[in-house]
């Protein structure tokens, strides 16, 4: 009985010390998608990395198309993962598109979708922001144009 009582109470404590390592675990990317429009919204893709190193990847409907490099300041970094903490990015829905769990809703075509992704530890989460997503979200995403300066690829 010992026995069963100390293998259950060692696998209770290295799930804790495994979700603390999760929990403290440290952002390392975060990369914003911008997909095509029925019109001439900007295509393109950045991803910022905790080094402050940014990679531009214009496509289409910007100013400079092709491969970018750029860098933040740990602090704008820092910013980034403030704002990913504030909404509680790794709670939101996969996807927002202005429908219902049930598929009940408002149909919208011809939009661009967002699509961030933010890597903390070993886990990777996507978030696609076609129509009606969090407020946050859309924040988000203007705050990763803004520190990142992408207006200088993508033209004004």
């Amino acid at each position: 009985m010992r026995t069963i009582i100390a293998a259950a109470a060692a696998l209770l404590l290295n799930s804790f010390a495994t979700a603390s390592v999760r929990a403290d675990s440290e952002v390392t990317t975060i990369t914003l998608e911008r997909t095509p429009c029925f019109g001439t919204c900007p295509v393109y893709k950045l991803t910022v990395h905790r080094s402050g190193q940014v990679e531009f990847e214009g496509k289409d409907h910007v100013q400079q198309k092709g491969s970018r490099r750029g860098r933040i300041s740990s602090e704008d970094f820092g910013k980034l993962v403030k704002k990913i903490e504030e909404i509680n990015f790794f709670s939101l829905n996969d996807r927002y598109d202005g429908k219902r769990p049930d598929g009940s809703g408002v149909t919208v075509t011809d939009l661009p979708t967002r699509k961030t992704s933010v890597t903390k530890g070993d886990h990777t989460k996507t978030v696609e922001n076609y129509f009606r997503g969090p407020p946050g979200l859309k924040e988000l995403e203007d705050l990763i144009d803004e520190m990142t300066k992408s207006v200088r690829w993508i033209g004004g």
